[in-house]
This record gives structure tokens, C-alpha cells and sequence, in this order.
């Protein structure tokens, strides 16, 4: 559909793209329907042409170093090296390091709030692997889940958030993780 491109004088002439946005269609576009995505792209040093480094589709999901969607999260990053993701903090007191914060809210319309109930999942990690040649099927290997453990306050209590950890591994033979390790509110350790 169009395209922004950056051109700059390499020493011989203006010919090549140092960096690029691109609309394209996204889809099978009908009546009032035109899906789109944008493509962001850049060129590497010692390279002539700009390569696609960040996608996001028709669905809103934000591809890194890929075409296509493949899980079903909104970020997706493909790496072939070891570091996916970096989190740097650089400041000069001893409570502020990098970290990732999971939210929740049982409300389902953005800026409202409703608080979460005991049992809720406040979040988890589940590490995946592929379990069959030629296919898309990633399954769980381990997970580790944060879950509400107990019932939050409200009022005066506001300041009240019971959670529990629970680490799940995938025995041999299975696809279907299973409990290992729970650490309840009251930090009770059960295997």
C-alpha cells in the first residue's frame, strides 16, 4: 500500500535503502474490510539492502525476526542465538533491577478494575518444546504458574495479595504437566 524508505550517499551514489516502513495487505480484503500489516526494516552494516527485522500484523501481534505468527502470544521473538530478551537497569539504588511484572484484573474492559479471587492465575511461564518433526505443535515441558491463594482484601484490607507458586514438569510419555513444588501464602513448602 505504500512505503516510507531512507536513502543516504554511501561515498558513490544514493542508491541504497538504509531503512524502510511498509504497509501491505494482510489478508483477503472485501466490503469495508482491508486488512494490514507493517514491516519495519533495516539494513545491517556491510550489507546493500534493508532486511525485515519487526512485523505487526493484521491481529495486532508483533513479530521479531519472523513473517508468520507461530504461538499465540501478541510479542513473539525469533532468535537463532541464545539471548532473546535483555533487561537492563541502570540506576544507582539497590531496589530498582530489571524485572517482568505480570497484572491481573477480573474486569474485562481496559481502566476498569475489578480485584481477582482465590484461585485466580496471576500468571505463568510455560516452557515449550516441539514434540513432532514437520508439525506446529509445541508442547509443555515445565511451567511454573503464580496463582491467588486466598481471598484478596478490599477497605481497609486493600493492601492485601495471598499468592501461591506452583512448579509443574511433564513426565515421560505424557504431554499434561504435573504438580511438583507448591509454595503456598504462608510459605508451606509441598513436593
Amino acid at each position: 500500500l505504500g512505503s516510507i524508505d531512507w536513502f543516504g550517499a554511501d561515498g558513490g551514489d544514493l542508491a541504497n535503502v538504509s531503512a524502510e516502513i511498509k504497509v501491505e495487505i494482510d489478508g483477503t480484503p472485501g466490503s469495508n474490510d482491508l486488512p494490514g500489516r507493517m514491516i519495519f526494516k533495516t539494513t545491517a552494516d556491510g550489507a546493500a539492502s534493508p532486511t525485515e527485522r519487526l512485523r505487526i500484523d493484521s491481529d495486532g501481534d508483533v513479530l521479531f525476526g519472523h513473517t508468520s505468527s507461530i504461538g499465540s502470544g501478541k510479542l513473539q521473538v525469533f532468535t537463532k542465538t541464545a539471548d532473546a530478551l535483555d533487561i537492563l537497569s541502570f540506576d544507582d539504588t539497590a531496589a530498582d533491577g530489571g524485572r517482568i511484572t505480570f497484572y491481573r484484573n477480573r474486569n474485562t474492559t481496559y481502566g476498569s478494575n475489578t480485584k481477582v479471587a482465590d484461585d485466580d492465575s496471576l500468571g505463568r511461564i510455560d516452557f515449550r518444546g516441539m514434540n513432532t518433526e514437520g508439525t506446529d505443535n509445541y508442547e509443555i515441558g515445565v511451567s511454573i504458574r503464580a496463582e491467588c491463594d486466598g481471598t484478596p482484601g478490599s477497605g481497609s484490607d486493600a493492601n492485601d495479595m495471598p499468592g501461591r507458586l506452583i512448579f509443574l514438569t511433564t513426565p515421560d510419555g505424557s504431554d499434561s504437566p504435573t504438580e511438583r513444588l507448591r509454595i503456598n501464602s504462608v510459605g508451606q513448602i509441598s513436593i
